[in-house]
């Protein structure tokens, strides 16, 4: 199961990637609030964020999931803000602690299974932004324990081609 999250429309989203089994977060169809900061989803017995939107339980899913992708407008070398959002309040799937990996500071998961990640950003201003943003990717791909990233750039949205096809 792919879970998807994403800041194009929901329906375009199904046509680059098909299939009922993916669980897809779009900024159309959704309402994420940003992470507040409160750390109450490690400090309660069970690892799950107390805001109440469209992201509650999401953590659950991404637990089930073998694969994350993440479609993007590029934004200063990052994620669009609701992308952003939505990948911060991921952060109760790793509830352990935190730990150094490769000079880095990581998350420790307490999920024992492969992850792959894939990475669509649209609309990089130039080269150095794309830079920024693959090394930002492929640092949050450390810190998700990802087998495996793949990031790929393109123009606009209409450039992307997704998934199965």
């Amino acid at each position: 199961m792919r879970f998807i999250i994403a800041d194009i429309p929901g329906a375009e989203v199904r046509r680059l990637y098909p299939g009922d089994e993916n669980f897809i977060l779009a900024e159309d169809e959704s309402d994420v609030h940003p992470c507040i900061g409160c750390m109450k989803c490690w400090i309660r017995d069970l690892p799950e964020c107390v805001i109440r939107d469209d992201f509650s339980g999401m953590a659950g899913k991404f637990r089930t999931c073998s694969e994350l992708v993440i479609l993007s407008r590029c934004v200063y070398g990052g994620f669009s803000p609701f992308v952003k959002n939505a990948v911060d309040r991921l952060f109760p799937v790793f509830f352990n602690s935190l730990e150094i990996r490769d000079g880095n500071t990581a998350f420790q998961s307490d999920i024992d299974r492969p992850l792959a990640m894939t990475v669509c950003l649209y609309d990089a201003r130039d080269e150095n932004e794309e830079h920024t943003a693959e090394d930002y990717a492929r640092r949050l791909a450390a810190s998700f324990e990802a087998s495996d990233i793949s990031v790929a750039f393109f123009e606009n949205v209409m450039m992307m081609e997704g998934g199965d096809e």
